[in-house]
């Protein structure tokens, strides 16, 4: 070896390649670390999972079942102030019923029609507006009345009348507004599974045509009944229009979208049904009898489709000519409308206390059509005035619950000092003879009920139970904040009711 690689091999075996030696080992080092981190890692975890069995029978039984509604939020409005007590309401308020809808350039807007329903808190603010001192009184009373109902439901989810059971639908559509006006939804805690099961009652019970009976029905083959001229379906227009209400007011406040179908196909058999001259009759005939009767529950079912947004043709129609016949309907005289006519009314001698119960339905039905100004519901208001409320001997000592439902709403929409009057009568008499289980039975006349009897206790506690939810049911039409004519735009609300007429 020669003395030049002599020293080469010196410094490699030296301190010098000591360090390059190390050196290339950490190089070695590092690139190996670096590798290893920053590659994926490609280990797969597995799992053994046991496999559920599968009743496929079960699964097909359960496809058949009518599926759940949807439930919903409540809506829960923020009460701010609380408002003043029914003494300060004053007969010079601002009285709105004057605005004539039907000839509004701009779509109506309600704002939060139903928003004094809709919560523990807004209901407690509009019985501190106009309940007064009973207010307390009168909730309680509704809470019993809500939780007989629930527990006398159907397991069908109907509620049954004392008489013949085609009228069912038609006592059911006053069972779930009951429970709708004390803002009661699929929601709900407590009410929650009744009002569910109401609604999917009133849906199977629609017959195809619309209608919630059968427009095909035959007198039974009884020789000692004598059929009616109108046959088995006389008083079909009263039970149609109460399901097609609550359908309706359903929609309105929940929009479940199996309602709408429903609704608008009922609101066609009240459209269909009507007499050119604007009235409606037993068994929807077209005849030239009017029944101020059977008109006020077509207007108030017609109201609650509008204000839910029903697109169904003649609507409008329907309702100009419904204002038009309960115009006719009142006599000019004394203000007291007719129930059918001053001819026949005359000759069958209804008393003044009888048609003071028409006179509530006239002037409410009015009023909800946006004529409260009218000179007609003018007069029937004043005509109002001498009304009474006794649960013993009633003045109408056939219908009295019926009448005080509408004479009540009629007051109420009025306001002022009249209504004031008539809350101090009506509020106790129904609180004081509610039943110790939550049920009211028909008023007494000399010991011996009158036709309401033969409704059952369900029609008797759900008219009370309504009567007493006036106060929070709907803003009444005097109140400024109720309604406005605007322009819709997106500045409207979401809870705002649109009525494009």
């Amino acid at each position: 070896m020669d003395r030049r690689t002599q020293k080469i091999m010196e410094h490699l075996t030296g301190p010098t390649g000591s360090v390059i030696l190390h050196g290339i080992l950490v190089f070695l080092l590092g690139k190996y670390l670096v590798f290893n981190v920053l590659m994926p890692s490609h280990e797969v975890e597995a799992k053994i999972m046991e496999v559920e069995e599968v009743d496929l029978e079960e699964f097909d039984r359960n496809l058949e079942k009518l599926p759940d509604l949807p439930k919903i939020e409540e809506a829960v409005p923020e009460v701010t102030e609380k408002p003043p007590e029914v003494e300060n309401v004053t007969p010079d308020q601002e009285d709105l019923s004057t605005l004539d809808v039907l000839n509004s350039q701009s779509p109506l807007v309600m704002k939060g029609l139903y928003s004094g329903r809709l919560s523990a808190a807004s209901r407690k603010s509009m019985l501190d507006k106009y309940a007064g001192t009973i207010g307390e009184l009168t909730e309680k009373a509704v809470i019993k009345a809500l939780r007989w109902l629930k527990e006398h439901q159907q397991g069908n989810g109907s509620w049954q009348p004392k008489g013949e059971s085609k009228y069912t639908p038609g006592i059911t559509g006053l069972g779930l507004l009951t429970f709708l006006a004390h803002g009661e939804t699929t929601a709900s805690e407590e009410f929650g599974s009744t009002v569910e099961k109401a609604i999917k009652y009133l849906i199977s019970a629609q017959h195809e045509s619309g209608a919630f009976f059968d427009p095909n029905a035959k007198d039974a083959a009884d020789p000692k009944k004598k059929p009616s001229q109108y046959g088995p379906n006389m008083y079909a227009s009263y039970w149609h229009a109460m399901a097609t209400y609550a359908v309706s007011e359903a929609y309105g406040l929940m929009r479940i979208p199996e309602l709408k179908p429903v609704m608008q196909k009922a609101v066609r058999v009240i459209i269909d049904g009507q007499q050119p001259a604007g009235g409606w009759n037993y068994a929807y005939t077209k005849t030239s009898r009017r029944d101020t009767s059977i008109a006020g529950w077509q207007v108030q079912a017609l109201k609650a489709a509008s204000i839910a947004g029903a697109e169904i043709e003649g609507i409008d129609q329907a309702i100009v000519r419904g204002i038009e016949n309960l115009k006719l309907n009142c006599n000019p005289n004394g203000g007291l409308f007719w129930y059918e006519s001053e001819e026949k009314d005359t000759g069958r001698g209804l008393s003044n206390q009888r048609l003071r119960n028409n006179t509530g339905i006239g002037v409410l039905s009015l009023q909800l059509l946006g004529q409260g100004m009218s000179k007609e519901a003018k007069k029937g208001l004043s005509a109002l005035k001498v009304a009474d409320c006794k649960w013993n001997n009633p003045s109408d000592v056939s219908w009295p619950l019926y009448g005080w439902y509408y004479i009540t709403q009629a007051k109420f929409h009025n306001g002022g000092a009249d209504w004031t009057s008539w809350n101090n009568k009506f509020a106790r008499v129904l609180v004081d003879n509610q039943n110790q289980d939550g049920h009211w039975d028909a008023p007494l006349t000399d010991g011996k009920p009158g036709g309401e009897d033969r409704q059952g206790p369900v029609y008797c506690t759900t008219l009370a139970a309504l009567t007493l939810q006036v106060y929070y049911r709907f803003l009444p039409t005097y109140q400024a904040k109720a309604v406005e004519v605007q322009e819709i735009s997106a500045e409207t609300a979401k809870d705002d009711v649109v009525i494009d007429f």
